[in-house]
């Protein structure tokens, strides 16, 4: 007899893509990290071992995936725009914004520059 067993992933039609997406990378980062979505360390002056690492950004995209995974296949992929704090001269990401689930919408407004004052 075999056992099989199937990940199936699904959402609530009322956990949007930003609630989805802070649940998802919260649990996957406090599991492997210690810290959640709110307290990511990306850089510190006096401290070389802390940053931003790509087993951070890795299970920061696997959680977008999660819910692009739970979105129909004609839904472009969504983007999570990171919100960052400075304390103590040490960078961290505190939070996500939902840049767009709307490609097209996205588009529409056209690209900014760095040095533009209203650039989100």
């Amino acid at each position: 007899m075999a056992i099989v067993m199937v990940w199936v992933a699904c959402r609530l039609e009322a956990q949007p893509a930003l609630e989805f997406f802070t649940n998802q990378a919260n649990a996957l980062l406090q599991a492997q990290f210690g810290f959640g979505v709110t307290n990511i360390p990306v850089y510190s002056p006096t401290n070389s071992a802390v940053g931003y690492s790509d087993s951070i950004h890795f299970l920061l995209q696997s959680a977008a995936d999660q819910f692009d995974a739970t979105t129909p296949a004609t839904d472009l992929p969504s983007v999570f725009r990171p919100l960052f704090s400075l304390q103590n001269s040490n960078l961290f990401i505190t939070g996500y914004a939902c840049a767009t689930t709307n490609y097209e919408e996205q588009i529409s407004r056209g690209f900014k520059t760095p040095s533009d004052p209203n650039g989100a």
